[in-house]
């Protein structure tokens, strides 16, 4: 047995070699995955949710409220067991505190935040609280509260001794959620010894800790804490608890009466009583019965798999330390840290001290510029490893660990990032962090493959060659090979021997789209089918026909257009288009078993060059300055990025190559890659070096290269998944968080509205930078 095996097993981890076998029996669905983020979620057991469906397919329970039903008293008499279950799960005596059944977490905030007394009061939140929390501060203002906020026991000890008229409220969390800094539980003893007039009361987020950590109600006696239980065992979700100290909930002036909460009331005059028990009062028509029921396996499962909370706890630190420990390690070959740690990371005999089975942080570069969190977050996809990037609804702490102004936070805003967005490095500074959490079935292989992922993926060494995989690239005469025209958005290709080009592009490519019920468009990562369907356009009878697998062939006229006009947003572009009728659109629905609707591209509105804001320019979908160009910036239809997307065929064989060598049974062609003009001849990557080319009487205009995304990792012919070739191209053509491969390009001459022939088999002519 290793040192660093040995070291593991002895601060816990494994359940006394147990775990292999835990993972077998009841997280089959584990086995091809690495799955680091429970803090977003555990997982739920195999036997916990056959037990669970096993009860409820045993058992007729009614609501609870119907007390004369047999059924509803079964229902009213297990959630009532529910209810002890979970206060002895947090050692709180039930004749001190109630348990009230919430949605969540998020729930139970918003229970204490709009009925708490805040006459003349005072809410003092700590600064890495989660967004849910800092939510309770609009009702404190609104019932004119003060609103102060602390980073530390003294100077929360000090906002406490200024005083107040009316009663305070301390919110703090018992594990930060962005780094898993734990917060010590002892303050709650030290804020209600401080308090001598009894006014001050304590809310803990326990949401984080109590999945690992025992959470000890009568030694640290909170007056409300809130948890989602998906958080402790996975299933069910929906479904928290606000606990609360019986004497405390004095202080929740409830207003709003619902079904269940009520004594008695009346109609047609303002009276109503509400019920005397505290959990009837609170709980707004009927609780989520049958989920609280199928909580009872989950306490089950974790003491019949894990032994108990405070296994789970050794077992998850012993993890974290060890992964701790192997990425401080990582370093470049100049000796540079691999990893950028946040929270406040405390070593206390070599392991980590008050701190939960989470890390954050970013990865850096070797001249210490820091790693786009969406880059490590798209390679760890490919390798089907599970983590969390951004923010974690933690606004304070991610902008405090990163180092970011309130001004900085602003300007990030006003230049349009927004949360759970792609925008991870603004003016050189990471808009938030990687986090990666331990959860009680965690393998230790586990741990070690995303050690592994960072090292061979982020890690510089000495010899490491140019990441574009670029070589010298002479200036050669080559030739157009195909001509591929999309007609509908992200659906498969017409092939030309020869085509039109106008100002937009070429003829009819990316001119439909369809759109889900709420106005998005359809693409093939949100719907992979989508690949199967093949449109044709017969120029001469001037339609476009549409096929599909066991589908009759679909007729729409290129020369009608649809009357109702309609607005969406593409790619963040708002455009305009014509939205097609029913017996167009059943069609489409059918096939991809979702409603969707087609729509034609409206040249009113994006055949424009200024002042219409629903145009969609090459210049604001690229960032470019007007500048860059040497031509005045061209429109396009539904395009992503660009008029033309160029691939050169000695490309495509270089990574067909690449991934044979790695012994890959994907197989790949040109059509993988969706180019509208492919090229053939030369060497591979010689078109990383092009300016401009010239085919035929046509001269195009490189505008720089095509980041691919997981849309070609869908074989084009079945709409079936997996992760090549993006995973080959990340080996060898990642820069700065993106995956290159083809050019973008636009035709020079394409502000006049006539159409050209472009033929196949033309000469190709290039000019090199």
């Amino acid at each position: 047995m290793e040192a660093d095996d040995l070291t593991l097993q002895q601060e816990g981890y494994g359940y006394q070699g147990k775990i292999e076998e835990i993972r077998q029996t009841e997280f089959g669905r584990l086995k091809d995955v690495t799955f680091l983020d429970y803090c977003g979620t555990a997982q739920y057991g195999k036997s916990q949710l056959d037990a669970s469906m096993r009860d409820l397919s045993q058992h007729l329970y009614g609501n609870p409220h119907s007390s004369s039903s047999s059924s509803g008293e079964l229902s009213h008499n297990q959630v009532q067991k529910i209810r002890h279950r979970i206060l002895e799960f947090f050692h709180a005596d039930p004749q001190q505190y109630a348990v009230i059944f919430t949605s969540g977490c998020t729930a139970g905030l918003k229970i204490v935040g709009e009925y708490f007394s805040w006459h003349s009061g005072r809410l003092l939140l700590h600064d890495e609280s989660h967004t849910s929390v800092l939510g309770m501060r609009e009702y404190a203002y609104r019932g004119g509260a003060q609103v102060n906020v602390f980073d530390s026991k003294s100077q929360l000890m000090s906002e406490l001794s200024k005083g107040c008229d009316g009663h305070t409220l301390v919110a703090f969390p018992g594990e930060t959620n962005f780094s898993g800094k734990q917060l010590p539980l002892q303050w709650i003893n030290d804020i209600h010894d401080s308090d001598e007039r009894g006014k001050t009361k304590v809310l803990l987020d326990a949401a984080a800790l109590c999945s690992h950590s025992v959470v000890d109600l009568e030694k640290y006696p909170a007056d409300f804490v809130v948890l989602s239980f998906y958080k402790i065992f996975g299933y069910p979700t929906g479904c928290g608890a606000l606990i609360v100290k019986r004497d405390s909930a004095r202080l929740l002036d409830k207003i709003y009466f619902g079904g269940g909460t009520v004594a008695a009331s009346l109609s047609n005059v303002r009276f109503h009583k509400f019920r005397e028990d505290i959990s009837s009062r609170f709980e707004d028509g009927s609780i989520s019965f049958l989920s609280i029921i199928s909580l009872r396996y989950g306490f089950d499962f974790i003491s019949l798999n894990f032994g108990s909370i405070t296994q789970i706890e050794r077992h998850t630190l012993a993890l974290v330390n060890h992964m701790y420990r192997r990425l401080s390690d990582l370093q470049h070959d100049n000796g540079t840290p691999v990893v950028r740690f946040y929270g406040d990371l405390r070593i206390e005999g070599g392991k980590l001290s008050q701190q939960g089975p989470v890390l954050a942080f970013n990865l850096q570069r070797a001249n210490g510029e820091v790693v786009g969190f969406n880059e490590v977050n798209q390679m760890a996809t490919l390798e089907d490893i599970h983590l969390r990037t951004g923010c974690f609804c933690n606004p304070g702490a991610c902008h405090k660990y990163l180092g970011l102004s309130h001004e900085e936070v602003m300007e990030n805003i006003e230049a349009g990032h927004v949360c759970w967005d792609d925008k991870d490095i603004i003016r050189g500074k990471p808009t938030g962090a990687i986090r990666v959490s331990i959860g009680a079935p965690t393998l230790l292989r586990e741990v070690e493959t995303f050690i592994d992922f960072v090292g061979r993926h982020f890690v510089e060494r000495a010899t490491t060659g140019d990441v574009n995989g670029s070589q010298e690239v002479r200036c050669e005469t080559l030739t157009l090979s195909e001509i591929s025209v999309y007609p509908i958005k992200s659906c498969g290709r017409h092939v030309a021997r020869e085509w039109h080009v106008h100002s937009r592009g070429l003829s009819y490519d990316r001119e439909w789209v369809l759109i889900d019920v709420t106005g998005s468009y359809l693409n093939q990562k949100k719907n992979p089918k989508m690949a199967t369907i093949s449109p044709h356009i017969d120029e001469e009878r001037q339609v476009m026909i549409v096929r599909a697998p066991d589908m009759m062939d679909l007729e729409i006229s290129l020369t009608d257009t649809p009357k109702e006009e309609i607005n969406l947003s593409v790619c963040g572009d708002d455009c305009g288009g014509f939205v097609y009728p029913n017996s167009t659109n059943q069609w489409f629905s059918s096939y991809l078993d979702t409603n969707v609707k087609l729509v034609r591209t409206s040249e009113e509105k994006t055949n424009r060059y200024a002042g219409d804001r629903n145009k969609r320019s090459i210049m604001r979908r690229n960032g470019l300055q007007e500048s860059v160009m040497d031509s005045p910036c061209p429109l396009i239809n539904f395009s992503n990025e660009s008029q033309y997307l160029i691939v050169c065929e000695a490309s495509v064989e270089d990574v067909k190559k690449r991934m044979e060598e790695r012994d890959v049974s994907t197989k790949i062609s040109a059509a993988t890659f969706r180019p509208n003009l492919l090229i053939s001849g030369g060497s591979p990557f010689q078109e990383d070096s092009w300016k401009n080319l010239v085919i035929g009487d046509h001269v195009f205009e490189i505008i720089g290269p095509c980041n691919r995304c997981k849309m070609i990792c869908i074989d084009q012919t079945d709409g079936t998944e997996s992760r090549e070739p993006l995973y080959t191209l990340s080996t060898f053509r990642r820069e700065k968080g993106k995956i290159y491969f083809g050019m973008h390009a636009i035709r020079k001459d394409s502000s006049g509205g006539e159409k050209r022939l472009l033929s196949n088999r033309s000469v190709v002519r290039v000019l090199c930078k």
